[in-house]
Order: C-alpha cells, then structure tokens, then sequence
C-alpha cells in the first residue's frame, strides 16, 4: 500500500495502523514533517486528512501524524 512505499522511499520512517482506515505516520525528514506535507504526499493516492498528533508516542526525533481516509 502507499504506506509500505513511503516509507520504501524514505518519506515516513515507521507507521502504526490504527484500523484499516487510520493510521499514525512518523516522520523525521524536516522538509516532510508538516501537515501539508504529509497531505501532499498521501493526496496523490487518495483522500486522507492528516492530524499531527503529538501525543501519539513517536520514535525519537520523529513528529506523528494522524492519517485518516476520507
């Protein structure tokens, strides 16, 4: 899926799904850790609304994001 590809291609570092239809993406590459970003990235493939959540327990120097499909 386009998880697995994304972080194939460096672009999200791990992920964590929630149920088929959310999951929380962990980010470190600055140039990719913003809201718009992450959107940008998972618009190409579908609809999703993207959340950073910093509560969501994240690897060290990663910022979470919440990914829903629309």
């Amino acid at each position: 899926g386009q998880l697995e590809e994304a972080k194939k291609q460096g672009i999200i570092v791990d992920y964590d799904m929630v149920d088929p239809l959310e999951a929380y993406v962990f980010v470190s590459n600055p140039d990719y850790a913003t809201v718009d970003a992450v959107e940008e990235i998972f618009d190409t493939f579908d609809k999703f609304k993207v959340v950073e959540d910093p509560n969501w327990p994240a690897p060290s120097g990663c910022k979470a994001f919440s990914i829903a499909r629309l």
